[in-house]
Parts: structure tokens; sequence; C-alpha cells
């Protein structure tokens, strides 16, 4: 199972580096989701979630990101609990991975892997961060490791925020300008396209 769900990871991040298309992601629903999925119910990790409103990136990417940094810093949080905080700074997304007794060398930071063993069988990833850091570049991020607390460590991750309400009102300006008129003879076609424009609150007319 492993293997299996480690090449279909791989191959998400092969993809990534070509046009992998943005969708609107409730980031704290998809980062609770995960949690499950990595946590088990030990509820080692607490999130804090300040972004109340959707962003802009690829889902698979962010997923796989997510479920990457969980579980490298799962498998090196010694005996503490960790925290995810997810903030939005500026024009910037903060993914920011804690606990006080986290430690993460440069080696760690480079590993490409984790090794298969007994308490990996259950990982949500087998990703290391130096291949996690080549999935943040590719999304225009950047990924490092500070201390935390004067005792452990946080795993930092910054992306491009891209809000969906940005997005929105920027198309919704341009299509008032220049109104989208549906000629599509195929009615599923055309109803999957209303539903699209509905979904952006974008005015648009049918015609036959």
């Amino acid at each position: 199972a492993n293997i299996r769900q480690l090449t279909a990871d791989l191959q998400i991040l092969q993809e990534s580096g070509c046009s992998q298309p943005l969708q609107s992601i409730d980031l704290c629903e998809l980062s609770e989701t995960l949690l499950r999925q990595c946590d088990s119910g030990n509820q080692v990790i607490s999130l804090i979630c300040d972004l109340h409103e959707d962003i802009l990136l690829p889902r698979q990417c962010l997923s796989l990101l997510l479920l990457g940094l969980i579980s490298n810093a799962l498998r090196n949080r010694g005996n503490s609990s960790l925290v995810l905080h997810l903030r939005p700074l500026k024009q910037q997304l903060q993914i920011n991975l804690s606990g006080k007794q986290l430690c993460l060398s440069e080696e760690e930071m480079q590993r490409e892997l984790l090794p298969l063993s007994a308490t990996s069988t259950e990982s949500a990833s087998l990703l290391g961060l130096g291949l996690l850091q080549e999935l943040v570049v590719l999304l225009d991020g950047e990924l490092r490791c500070e201390d935390y607390e004067l005792q452990g460590q946080s795993l930092i991750c910054i992306l491009p925020l891209r809000r969906r309400s940005h997005l929105q009102t920027t198309l919704q300006g341009y299509f008032s300008q220049h109104p989208v008129s549906l000629r599509l003879s195929d009615d599923s076609r055309r109803q999957q396209l209303q539903q699209w424009l509905q979904n952006w609150q974008i005015p648009c007319t049918t015609e036959p």
C-alpha cells in the first residue's frame, strides 16, 4: 500500500511542474480532513486556522504538501504534541508546524524519501522534506526550519496567497464590461457552464 501511494504521490509531484488547475479550497476544512487521516484520533496535532475564506491553489498539490509536512513532523516530534497554524500574512499564506521536541536536522531537510520501517507503515506520506521543498518551489513558495520557543523547532512553509474573493471581484468587474453570451447546442455543456458562472456570480445570457 505504501509503494502504491508513493507512486501516486510522485506522479502528482511530477505533474505539478505542468499546469495543474487552480481550485477554490477551504483550507481549514481541508486541513481538518487531512489531520484526521494522519493523526488517527490521537490528538497529537492541534489546528489553528486564521484563514476564513477560500484560497486558490492546485488541490492535489496542496494536499500532498500538507500530508508530507505532517508525516515528517510526526516522525521527528519526539514525545511532544504539535501545533499546525495556518494564517495569512499580507499576500502570503504561512503554514507553521511546531513542536517543543520537534527536531529536524540538515539531513532531514534534504532527505527525499522517508525510510520504510515499522513506524512509517501507517504514514500518510513517504515524501521527505527534500522532495517537498521541490514541490514548494513549483508552487512559488519557500520551506524552512526555525527555532521554536527556545526548545523545539518550527517547520514553516510560505506560499503565495490567492484569495478567491479577490479573483471573483476581478472577474465580475471584467465581465460587467464584457457580458457572457452562451451559444451551445449541447444542453449538458451549456448547463455546466451556466452553473460555473453562477458559482462565480457572473451574469450571462443564453442564446439558441
